[in-house]
């Protein structure tokens, strides 16, 4: 039989291996990516501990970068001065403050008990209170944001070492990132084809004055509200003041969520006192969000990064829910390593539209 000049050709056997192979290279490929995707999503707590020592060692450096770039000293010389001063700082602030916080902590911890008692029996007497008590004793839907951690931490020997072990492992990574900030951004660089590398760059570069105005502007807001909270809570005759006001202070390091988190401790010490001074402190501290939320954190964020305060509220509650305590507190600089990126790489990479950045009069770090 004669076979139509339009039918195709016979498939000869060496094409057919050819098809076989790349189609067994292609489910390679495949399963690797997923393996990958698993790997990753796996050790998720792991690479935001890593960004953690990220933030670290940005913070670390920065200074040193400063010193470097208007002293004769190097960079290498700047960060050893600049770690010197660190921890002579330290060992001053617990020698100055060590004993009243160590003796504020002991008070707060004998006063807690009572004073959830008491929010425990005004709870109980609203309709339904009984019902929210049980929900909430059981874990509840707040589980995720961990309001058990206090007790899951101080009451496991194992879960306190893990939390030790973590902070040693950001700790030596900052070390180790902040002694030469600009090899280990050539060694991410190089990943990429040599036409994008000056690209990858500059994004890195950016990266890194994000991170450095973002810190830079929180700890400036963590003091600023620490003192102003202290001062507040003197005048009120509010006990424990010093050690309320540096919770109120840490707790700042979380924009939006972290002020009404740093509030709990002060309306349990209050409330322990009487329902006058709870009202007295809840007036304050609203007095106090509203001049922080329209004047210190604009007049800050204005120099540092500018999010937007719905996205920044959406990252803080979505880290938390999936990642606890670890993800509400590197959400935002997330959120702002996020911003630029797509700022980058998309507004200005691919519609060409011309974007603001945070830090851009920044140095970059030396060698």
């Amino acid at each position: 039989m004669n076979r139509n000049a339009s039918d195709p050709a016979p498939k000869s056997p060496g094409h057919r291996t050819l098809l076989i192979r790349d189609a067994l290279i292609q489910l390679v490929l495949v399963a690797s990516f997923v393996a990958l995707g698993l790997l990753l999503w796996s050790s998720l707590q792991i690479l935001l501990l890593g960004f953690a020592g990220v933030l670290l060692a940005v913070l670390l450096s920065a200074p040193a970068s400063f010193l470097s770039a208007h002293s004769p000293l190097n960079y290498a010389l700047s960060l050893t001065l600049t770690l010197a001063l660190v921890a002579a700082l330290i060992a001053v602030a617990a020698i100055a403050f060590g004993p009243r916080i160590s003796e504020e902590t002991i008070l707060l911890l004998e006063s807690l008990p009572g004073s959830v008692a008491q929010v425990r029996e005004r709870v109980a007497s609203w309709p339904g209170g009984e019902q929210l008590l049980t929900h909430v004793d059981n874990g509840g839907s707040l589980q995720p944001f961990g309001v058990n951690v206090v007790a899951r931490v101080t009451g496991t020997a194992g879960v306190l070492w893990d939390v030790v072990a973590k902070l040693i492992f950001v700790l030596f990574l900052a070390l180790l990132l902040a002694l030469a900030p600009v090899r280990y951004r050539d060694g991410v660089v190089v990943l990429f084809p040599p036409s994008r590398q000056a690209r990858a760059r500059e994004v890195l570069d950016a990266l890194g004055r994000t991170l450095r105005a973002w810190l830079v502007g929180q700890l400036v807001a963590m003091l600023l509200i620490g003192s102003v909270v202290y001062l507040g809570l003197w005048l009120l005759g509010v006990p424990m003041a010093f050690l309320l006001a540096l919770i109120a202070g840490l707790f700042e390091f979380i924009p939006i969520l972290g002020p009404f988190l740093g509030f709990i401790p002060v309306a349990l010490v209050t409330l322990s006192q009487s329902t006058e001074l709870l009202l007295y402190a809840t007036a304050f501290y609203l007095a106090l969000q509203l001049v922080e939320g329209n004047l210190i954190v604009p007049v800050i964020q204005r120099r540092a990064v500018d999010l937007p305060p719905a996205l920044t509220l959406a990252a803080v509650f979505l880290a938390a829910a999936a990642f606890g305590p670890l993800g509400m507190v590197v959400a935002t600089p997330l959120a702002a390593v996020a911003l630029v990126i797509v700022k980058m790489l998309y507004l200005d990479g691919i519609r060409g539209q011309a974007v603001e950045l945070p830090g851009e009069r920044d140095e970059a770090p030396p060698e």
